[in-house]
């Protein structure tokens, strides 16, 4: 294998969708709406209805607080089942190979 080949493989990222990736992204999306909750941008979403901006970043952050809590209530429980699904799927299908490969070895 060339030198040029090897690179090229690690600068190329692959991205396994798995159970654990479905995971990992639920993780993420759960940590930013409590990162946002800690910093106190909840407090900004009544610019919403008000309509008045106390600050100049009010209008980021409360936008930050409000996708974070979609992400939260909405994403992170499709993912969640997601994952447990896809992880039962995958064990089935691995199962069914390996009872698959045990009857033709018969």
């Amino acid at each position: 294998m060339s030198r040029q080949s090897i690179f090229k493989k690690l600068l190329r990222p692959r991205l396994m969708i798995t159970p654990v990736f479905f995971l990992h992204v639920a993780i993420l999306g759960a940590a930013a709406f409590g990162v946002c909750h800690l910093l106190g941008f909840r407090q900004y979403t009544s610019i919403i209805t008000t309509g008045g901006l106390r600050d100049e970043g009010a209008a980021l952050k409360a936008c930050a607080y409000l996708g974070s809590y979609v992400v939260l209530v909405v994403l992170v429980p499709i993912l969640l089942l997601a994952s447990a699904l896809f992880a039962a799927l995958q064990r089935a299908v691995m199962r069914s190979k390996s009872e698959s490969h045990s009857h033709k070895e018969s």
